[in-house]
């Protein structure tokens, strides 16, 4: 699939990053990987330094073979970062847009932030709760939506969820217990796999191949400012064939 990275943090406006912004973030925290260098000449320990970032070991190999100094590290990492990027999607009426991930991946702030910045486009919004495991839910959904001013309403495991061909419907989903067979169901255009950045790079993949039956088109990072470790994104996009 063709998947596109958004990095999600908070901002004042509530919306996501642009892509100059994103690489601003990533600059920042590859100058932390840098700091670690002592006068300007690349350690001994940068295998070490790379791993410690929770890169995916097959990377880490690639850019110690590929770099001699921190100017040719940065490169590397950015160019591989930067090629994984592209700005926030578009959507349009009648899509039908899943929102999965693990469990405390921040799947509900995306579902908001993302039907707040439809709303501003003046676009139709529908948010759907679609999640049996997540205490209260549908009650945060309703809230959000009350917020905004759009609609919500919820699916059951035996309903699917109601077509809307004037908005784009945004279906709040649960983790791993919702089988692929169930996802289908519901029909998406997009299926956006949200991930935090927190999570070790080794469990991302195991998720992803998990997910990968279920044809996500897009993933979101999010959690950028609790770590500076990013092997995260490189181990879902190998894992989803992006990039």
């Amino acid at each position: 699939p063709s998947v596109a990275i958004v990095a999600s943090v908070p901002t004042p406006a509530g919306v996501p990053h642009s892509v100059e912004s994103n690489m601003a973030i990533i600059n920042a925290k590859l100058e932390k990987l840098l700091s670690r260098f002592d006068g300007g000449q690349v350690s001994s320990g940068l295998k070490d330094n790379l791993i410690d970032m929770d890169l995916p070991v097959g990377l880490v190999n690639e850019i110690t073979a590929a770099v001699t100094d921190e100017i040719q590290i940065e490169k590397q990492l950015l160019a591989q970062i930067s090629s994984r990027i592209i700005d926030a999607p578009v959507f349009q009426a009648g899509d039908r847009v899943l929102v999965i991930g693990p469990a405390g991946s921040g799947k509900t702030s995306v579902v908001s932030k993302l039907a707040a910045q439809l709303v501003t486009r003046k676009m139709s919004v529908t948010i759907t709760g679609h999640n049996q495991r997540k205490v209260g839910s549908i009650d945060e959904l309703s809230s959000i939506a009350d917020l905004i001013g759009i609609e919500c309403s919820e699916s059951s495991r035996t309903a699917t969820v109601k077509e809307s061909r004037n908005a784009v419907t945004i279906i709040d989903c649960g983790d791993a217990s919702v089988s692929a067979e169930e996802l289908s169901g519901l029909s998406p255009t997009h299926t956006i796999f949200v991930f935090g950045a927190t999570m070790r790079t080794a469990d991302l993949a195991t998720l992803a191949k998990a997910t990968s039956t279920v044809g996500v088109t897009h993933v979101v990072m999010t959690m950028l400012d609790c770590t500076h470790r990013l092997g995260g994104l490189f181990a879902v996009c190998d894992t989803l064939g992006a990039g």
